[in-house]
This record gives structure tokens, C-alpha cells and sequence, in this order.
């Protein structure tokens, strides 16, 4: 009859630790940052960079896709002097939250948004913002202004194309891997 108790007391004991082994792998894969497959990278070293400084929290869409849309609003996030050097053509500056607040009140709820920086990071940042006030159709353009120069696709001063970019920082100049751009910090 002790036999038989001890084995119940293990078998339950068992059952138990089971269920918080399924609990936990279930938590742990949950939490793993959710990489879009529609991604290919050009350069795995910037590719695995990128990666590890988002979080994929909002919907990201590719320089690809970007290039294959049609009305949206495109907001450059990064500082003015960033902007100033070069964006994307059609971009609005927006470094900031409080002046996302004035500039998209003209703006309906709907409109597609795509915002960039020069990575992602803090484009993701912004998209986050804008999604939680409301701005659903809101993406975060991957690799950002950065993937696009890397891709030899067009920058510009105002409205007159240029081969130059800030790249935000030295340590963050490697990443721009277009040898045709001059770069600056």
C-alpha cells in the first residue's frame, strides 16, 4: 500500500513538473522577437545588427515593399541636421512625438504612414507612438534610410538628388556600405 501511495505522490509530482516545463517553453517562444520572413538581407552583418536592436513590436514593411506602395505619408524621425543632409524623396521630418502631434492632425487615422531613421530603431520607436494614438496603418520601414542606400536608391537635399548621408555617428558609418556616398556625422 506505501508502494503504491509513492508511486501516486511521484506520478502527480511528474504531471507537475511537466506542465511547468510546456508552461515556461511556451512563455520563452512567445517572447522570441517575431522577424518578419519577407526580409532578405543584402548584408547578413547588417542584416543580424538591425535584428538585434528592434523588437518587430509593429508591423515592418521592406524597402521593396516601399518601393511597390502608393499613397502614404513617409516620415523621416531622425534629428533636422540628419534630414537635412538627405532623406528618402517625400519625406516629412518628424524627430519627435510632440511634433508627430501638430503636423498629423491633418492627417486622417487611415492614412498608410511609413516612418524611418537610419536603422529602424527609432522609427520603431515613433511607429509604436503613432499606433497607439490611433495611426493603425503604421509601419516601420526595415534597415531604413540606411538599407536604402546600401541599395543605390536615390537621396536627396531638398528637392536635388546628393550622394551624401549623415550616418548619425563614426561608429555607425561602417554600415553604409555604398561606396558612391560620401558620409558625415
Amino acid at each position: 500500500m506505501k508502494l503504491d501511495k509513492a508511486r501516486k505522490e511521484l506520478f502527480d509530482e511528474i504531471i507537475k513538473q511537466s506542465f511547468y516545463i510546456v508552461l515556461m517553453a511556451s512563455f520563452l517562444t512567445s517572447c522570441r522577437k517575431q522577424v518578419p520572413e519577407k526580409i532578405i538581407p543584402l548584408n547578413s552583418d547588417y542584416d543580424n545588427m538591425v535584428r538585434n536592436y528592434l523588437s518587430f513590436t509593429v508591423p515592418t514593411i521592406t524597402v521593396d515593399e516601399l518601393l511597390n506602395k502608393k499613397d502614404y505619408l513617409l516620415i523621416d524621425c531622425r534629428k533636422p541636421e540628419e534630414y537635412e543632409t538627405s532623406t528618402i524623396n517625400g519625406a516629412i521630418n518628424i524627430p519627435n512625438k510632440k511634433i508627430a502631434d501638430n503636423v498629423l492632425k491633418k492627417y486622417s487615422k487611415e492614412t498608410q504612414i511609413i516612418v524611418f531613421c537610419s536603422i529602424g530603431y527609432r522609427s520603431e520607436k515613433m511607429a509604436k507612438a503613432l499606433i497607439k494614438k490611433g495611426y493603425k496603418n503604421t509601419n516601420n520601414l526595415y534597415g531604413s534610410i540606411f538599407e536604402w542606400a546600401n541599395r543605390g536608391l536615390p537621396l536627396y537635399h531638398k528637392t536635388k538628388l546628393t550622394d551624401t548621408i549623415h550616418t548619425y555617428n563614426d561608429k555607425w558609418s561602417k554600415w553604409i556600405t555604398n561606396n558612391q556616398l560620401t558620409k558625415i556625422w
